[in-house]
């Protein structure tokens, strides 16, 4: 299901300073680890596909210089296909799980009967 974006839009310019910040945590921990135990994963990959460990360091080889730019990187295209095989096989963080601090109350689109016949214009 795609969400349209003025739901993104508008999720974001609810969110305060407060807000932003109370995730900066989140972002520099989960940055961390997702990037190390992606690196793991890919080498342990690599270890169980020598022909694929071999073409990769050809390729890696054949860049000219020991400080490669982010566009030299981005022209490695089966540097760039075993990295995505590798985060598609091994996902780092397959979901994120969050606990809600206080109750909210989700407003709908359209106001519904419950069973009981009481119309709601919101969840509780």
């Amino acid at each position: 299901m795609w969400w349209p974006v003025s739901i993104f839009v508008s999720i974001f310019k609810s969110l305060t300073w407060t807000n932003i910040i109370s995730e900066v945590p989140t972002f520099l921990v989960a940055g961390h680890e997702t990037t190390s135990i992606a690196t793991t994963w890919a080498l342990f990959a690599l270890t169980q596909s020598p022909e694929v460990q071999d073409k990769l360091r050809k390729q890696l080889l054949a860049v000219e210089t020991d400080n490669p730019t982010m566009d030299e990187l981005n022209a490695l295209p089966y540097l760039d296909a075993v990295v995505r095989e590798t985060l598609r096989l091994y996902p780092p963080l397959p979901s994120t799980m969050r606990v809600a601090t206080e109750d909210d109350i989700l407003p709908l689109g359209q106001p519904v009967k419950d069973k009981n016949g009481n119309v709601l214009d919101s969840i509780k």
